[in-house]
């Protein structure tokens, strides 16, 4: 399996013969990939991104049930709608959407739905990306229930969780693997990432455009 990241919370998982985009706001210039499935967690422009391109380029939507709605009115032809809860499985993956402390809209105005968080199994593998989440405690909860090997968790700060917390956050999870998201987009969420991975077990920094077999 290979993940690459695209940027902010945008990360490519490549496993199983398919593609996957986990919140796909990136350089289409720089990175083209194509994926077969593409999930976002909320609806923020810096989050949907170019879910509406790719998904009326071929790729299926995974999102909460108004996210999904919300493309087949702007003429998505396939989306799968989920809400928090258990997994489906998609053959070459199962995922499921958990909890995130976050809102959701598509313009900054008008709520659509909720934030989450996505883990998704393949290739043997747990992968956890948190979304644009606080820290909450049931991130133990999703620790004890699932055998984490990735966990992509933000650390910007203003908008989600900062170094701080999200050090914190990977004490709850315990994750094999905890590689930092959403920081240095813009100056609000500036970071230091390196700063986060030295006070976590198993931190690795990933450069944009930077892929890591596992």
């Amino acid at each position: 399996m290979k993940i690459t990241y695209l940027g902010h919370s945008c990360f490519l998982i490549e496993s199983n013969g398919v593609n996957i985009i986990i919140d796909p706001f990136y350089d289409e210039a720089k990175f083209g990939p194509k994926p077969d499935f593409v999930i976002a967690t909320h609806g923020h422009f810096d989050h949907l991104g170019h879910a509406e391109k790719l998904c009326k380029n071929g790729a299926k939507f995974i999102g909460t049930g108004e996210l999904g709605n919300y493309l087949k009115s702007l003429g998505v032809a396939e989306a799968h709608s989920m809400n928090i809860g258990g997994f489906f499985d998609f053959g070459a993956f199962r995922l499921k959407l958990t909890d995130a402390t976050h809102g959701s809209s598509v313009d900054m105005i008008h709520d659509i739905g909720r934030a989450v968080g996505v883990i998704i199994e393949i290739d043997n593998k747990t992968i956890y990306h948190a979304g644009d989440t606080g820290l909450f405690g049931d991130m133990e909860l999703l620790g004890r229930r699932h055998n984490i090997d990735i966990a992509m968790l933000p650390i910007g700060g203003n908008f989600t969780m900062d170094i701080e917390d999200a050090i914190y956050a990977v004490g709850l999870l315990k994750p094999k693997i905890a590689i930092p998201m959403h920081y240095n987009t813009f100056p609000v969420i500036s970071a230091n990432p390196q700063e986060f991975v030295d006070k976590v077990s198993g931190g690795l920094v990933l450069d944009i455009g930077e892929s890591k077999e596992f």
